[in-house]
């Protein structure tokens, strides 16, 4: 059995839905965030979230639902993902940084160990991992960002503090990866002019 985190509710089926479209075709973000939930509720049949508003900690949340969403955008696109589990999602664009200094500052050592040698698909396979990790927790990026790993001991990248990893084939120059309190059914939805696969 998979737990989510919301009021102690259990999750045996995880299911996530990641709408994916261009950056210049998001007027309102609230507004495509409610749409978004409001299609994930009908085909899976939950209650229709109608309101956006946020936690203690800042992270936002539907109102009174049952369901989570997470947002993140990079390069030229934007993505939102709806799911009945607590979940965080990042979109990262391959660009050109300085990854070992990025590394040594904002990484663990054991991922920086991992990385060693490895190349920018490696580097940005943990940084969205990471950054899925404290979007789910609401933490955000703070000083504590290198205080955890994503590498496993025998370095794989699926799973972290009972939480798991899942990077989703995207593009080619981008990496794409959600973190869900368990297995994760996930489906993307495209409203762009190009399809990846």
């Amino acid at each position: 059995c998979e737990i989510s985190c919301r009021k102690g509710h259990f999750v045996m089926n995880i299911q996530v839905q990641i709408y994916i479209c261009s950056r210049d075709r998001i007027e309102d973000a609230e507004k495509t965030i409610l749409s978004q939930g409001k299609q994930f509720a009908d085909k899976y049949g939950f209650r229709i979230p109608h309101k956006i508003i946020r936690t203690a900690n800042a992270k936002p949340c539907f109102a009174d639902s049952e369901l989570f969403f997470s947002v993140s955008h990079s390069g030229s696109y934007w993505a939102c993902a709806v799911s009945n589990a607590e979940l965080g999602i990042d979109l990262q664009r391959y660009q050109s940084c300085r990854m070992e200094l990025i590394a040594k500052r904002f990484y663990h050592p054991k991922e920086a160990a991992w990385l060693n040698g490895k190349g920018q698909e490696a580097f940005f396979l943990v940084w969205t991992a990471k950054e899925s990790y404290v979007k789910f927790t609401g933490e955000g990026i703070t000083d504590d960002f290198a205080a955890f790993s994503v590498v496993d001991d025998n370095g794989n990248i699926d799973a972290c503090n009972r939480v798991f990893f899942q990077h989703i084939p995207f593009s080619e120059d981008y990496s794409l990866c959600i973190c869900t309190p368990g297995r994760a059914a996930a489906e993307i939805v495209y409203e762009t002019d190009k399809k990846f696969f």
